[in-house]
């Protein structure tokens, strides 16, 4: 289907090349002080606390977003 839909948005960028920059874009994101404000912003205080506010989360997280990009790019092999 991801392939499908780049196809069908005509995207000029080359699959692969537009996954692994979509994928360091959004490890980045995760990784900054920005993410954590907005994210601090929009859900209850004790949630907030309990994942992003807790060390060692964004860590993780980044690295299952790294993880499930990965994932995507390998299944689109032929």
């Amino acid at each position: 289907m991801v392939a499908l839909k780049h196809s069908d948005y005509g995207c000029a960028e080359d699959l692969p090349e537009l996954l692994n920059s979509g994928s360091a874009r959004a490890t980045e994101l995760v990784a900054s002080g920005e993410f954590a404000r907005q994210m601090q912003r929009s859900i209850p205080s004790t949630s907030f606390e309990t994942t992003i506010g807790h060390p060692g989360y964004v860590e993780a997280l980044a690295a299952r977003i790294t993880d499930a990009y990965a994932d995507v790019t390998r299944r689109l092999r032929p």
